[in-house]
């Protein structure tokens, strides 16, 4: 939520959070209001149906920067067609700005919103300019115009790495995920009977001239359901591509990867310190007090020695249930080194924690959440006893 903390400055955490969802919620029932009221002049009931997809998977998840930013791009799309009428260089700069403030709020959210106005503009082409091909050029060089200094962005802007080891961010490998959550109202479990309802009744309005879809909508409504059905499952390669560079043997050649160090050998050094600043990264999905109860995740406190998927209340993912055992110091080191591979269909999208060290830290971090530790392993590979965690 990177409008948060500036926020959080002027109003609190808490507050400046309240208002950041506020505001997301409000465009994406105001946002289709808005396209409504550009297309016909005036704003009717038909837009309120928008509200049922308000509250979605990215919601539930906390994906609330991408929530907000979809939002955002309602209001975009709705003030595009508005001014469509403007061709003038200040509307084009302003809409550039707004698109590249859009890329970087997400990147995701800016290229649903080029597959809106391209749509938008293709049809106005076809009802307006009877297909014209020099009027499309002109309207698609005024589209690919806005989108410029967000391509420089995404070109040249982005991080790089290389490795096994990095953190892959691929707009190809998010994108079913993205448009499936748009009707997921439950974690991992698509709410397919409510959208077959609100098409069913559509397409009744539709046969009995009740309602009726905006001709210069088709396009737009082509390409996000093409976008739906056709977005690729696995990239082809990465987009996003981050990592924290090994450190190289002196005579520069690539040395074998190490033996995994055994959990007791780490644990025997580890640090609860250290540990609690590396589970920062985990608040936004877990809490960590006694009795806080689960947020996106399931909460932490007693953790370790408790069964797997043992949570009362939260539903876990069928893979995490057929687990079984559980949550040990072996396993918390297995599953917290990358959890996919651990639980292969697991819901939980961390990446991992590759730095053994900083896992032996945080599992140490974690024993000490509750109200009886289970006692650290002895170091069989040592002669004497391991201190305590460092405190």
């Amino acid at each position: 939520m990177s409008n948060v903390p500036w926020l959080a400055r002027l109003t609190g955490l808490v507050a400046a959070t309240k208002l950041f969802l506020t505001a997301a919620i409000f465009m994406w029932v105001l946002g289709p209001g808005a396209v409504h009221r550009a297309l016909y002049g005036r704003t009717g009931i038909a837009p309120l149906f928008g509200s049922f997809f308000a509250y979605n998977a990215n919601f539930i998840w906390g994906f609330f920067n991408y929530y907000f930013s979809a939002g955002l791009s309602f209001a975009i799309f709705a003030a595009w067609i508005a001014t469509e009428k403007r061709n003038g260089v200040l509307r084009l700069a302003g809409f550039t700005f707004a698109v590249t403030l859009l890329y970087f709020c997400h990147v995701f959210a800016a290229a649903s919103l080029l597959l809106m106005i391209a749509g938008f503009e293709v049809a106005q082409n076809i009802r307006l300019e009877n297909r014209n091909l020099m009027a499309l050029g002109r309207r698609a060089l005024r589209v690919a115009l806005l989108y410029v200094p967000a391509g420089f962005a995404f070109l040249f802007l982005k991080p790089h790495g290389e490795g096994d080891d990095a953190v892959i961010f691929d707009l190809a490998d998010t994108m079913l995920d993205r448009f499936e959550s748009l009707v997921q109202h439950a974690f991992d479990d698509s709410a397919y009977v409510l959208p077959i309802a609100l098409f069913a009744g559509l397409a009744a309005a539709l046969y009995f001239r009740k309602a009726r879809i905006h001709p210069a909508m088709w396009g737009t409504l082509g390409l996000l359901l093409l976008g739906a059905i056709f977005a690729p499952e696995t990239p082809a390669k990465p987009g996003y591509l981050i990592e924290v560079k090994a450190e190289q043997p002196a005579g520069g050649a690539a040395a074998a990867a190490p033996a995994a160090t055994p959990i007791a050998t780490l644990l025997a050094s580890a640090s609860t310190e250290r540990g609690a600043n590396v589970a920062k990264q985990c608040q936004a999905c877990h809490n960590f007090a006694e009795g806080a109860g689960p947020k996106i995740g399931p909460d932490l406190y007693g953790v370790v020695g408790r069964p797997v998927a043992s949570v009362a209340g939260f539903s876990y993912s069928a893979p995490l249930k057929a687990k079984g055992g559980k949550w040990d110091f072996e396993a918390l080191n297995k599953w917290l080194t990358k959890p996919s591979a651990d639980v292969p269909g697991t819901a939980m999208t961390f990446a991992g924690i590759s730095n053994e060290k900083q896992r032996a830290d945080v599992i140490a971090y974690l024993d000490s959440l509750s109200a009886n530790p289970v006692p650290l392993p002895k170091d069989t590979g040592s002669n004497q006893a391991p201190p305590p965690a460092k405190q």
